[in-house]
């Protein structure tokens, strides 16, 4: 939760491009999403939230407002919980 980007896979060029052309690893935007996700995922709640906790809340940052935007960082947030599902789903998979 570092704020941090990177591409979804290791190989994506296409991504890695955007990123810099874009300049989204900019220092000032790595501390507004660290901030927007620190906010939301502190250590108390990441230890005891359930996936539908989760998913539920992603649902929330999901929505768009009557302009068709997302609150500031939305898109982080919802891209965050994505990743915190993934290995819980693979946790399960031997059950």
């Amino acid at each position: 939760m570092n704020g941090d980007i990177a591409s979804a896979g290791k190989d994506d060029k296409r991504a890695a491009y955007m990123i810099r052309l874009l300049k989204l690893d900019d220092g000032s935007l790595r501390i507004q999403r660290r901030e927007a996700l620190g906010a939301v995922f502190t250590p108390d709640f990441l230890e005891t939230a359930t996936d539908e906790e989760l998913k539920r809340l992603k649902d929330v940052y999901a929505l768009r407002d009557g302009r068709g935007m997302r609150d500031s960082f939305g898109h982080v947030l919802v891209r965050y919980i994505d990743q915190l599902l993934i290995p819980r789903k693979a946790d399960t998979k031997g059950v």
